[in-house]
């Protein structure tokens, strides 16, 4: 995985897009860029890293256990005993990420077990 920054993103919409190439060469160029821009991606981590609060750790193992619900910070808090506020400062704190960055990272993982045929 690694990220897409607002070159490349911009690009990759032009060359997808349905838009007729207006400028000789311009589609070429463009292209170029991508390729440049994707040979040496900054790479993105995937670790989840485990809590050790034990109220984190409620809210992290109610994820693991079903990661595609949706529930909110606030609702995870009043089962952890946790306000909001207080599960957001221990996900930066702990973690090093924000809950939401977190939630993503472990849906990859989920993904990627089932495609894998691990999960």
């Amino acid at each position: 995985m690694f990220a897409v920054g607002p070159l490349l993103r911009e690009a990759l919409l032009t060359l997808t897009g349905s838009r007729p190439e207006v400028r000789p060469g311009a589609h070429q160029r463009l292209l170029s860029v991508v390729i440049d821009e994707l040979s040496e991606p900054p790479e993105q981590s995937l670790h989840l890293p485990e809590a050790a609060d034990d109220r984190l750790r409620v809210v992290t193992e109610l994820r693991y256990a079903d990661p595609a619900r949706p529930p909110t910070v606030a609702e995870l808090g009043r089962v952890a005993g946790a306000s909001e506020r207080t599960l957001s400062r221990l996900f930066r704190s702990e973690l090093g990420t924000s809950f939401h960055r977190w939630r993503t990272i472990l849906r990859i993982h989920h993904t990627l077990a089932h495609l894998t045929g691990v999960g």
